[in-house]
């Protein structure tokens, strides 16, 4: 037994040192990963978009995509937050327009405590 366990190391040593000895296995795996990868991508699009996996999967899924499709998030600094408040000037709508504005601002405010 333990002359398996000082080949197995032997080897692992001999592929760690000297990686060129990978070349041919390493090919190989990247010509099978090469031929898969079409299918694999839509595996992951496919669990990322199903509803009924479980959404920690699904956020993974998505992340590989994203990531395979080149798209990076952007860094975000705080001073860099502006307030992009909407501007309403009421001179630039008609009576009946501010009307409808006023019906649906008072349907969608909270009700005020007394």
């Amino acid at each position: 037994m333990q002359e398996r366990s000082d080949q197995i190391q032997r080897r692992a040593y001999n592929l760690y040192e000297r990686p060129h000895t990978l070349g041919v296995f390493y090919r190989q795996a990247r010509a099978l990963a090469r031929r898969s990868s079409p299918e694999m991508m839509e595996v992951l699009v496919g669990l990322a978009s199903d509803h009924e996996v479980e959404p920690r999967v699904r956020s993974v899924c998505a992340m590989a995509v994203l990531d395979r499709a080149g798209i990076r998030p952007i860094d975000f600094g705080p001073d860099e937050a502006k307030d992009e408040g909407f501007d309403f000037n009421p001179r630039d709508y008609s009576p009946e327009e501010l009307d409808q504005i006023e019906e649906c601002r008072a349907d969608l405010s909270p009700p005020a405590f007394h």
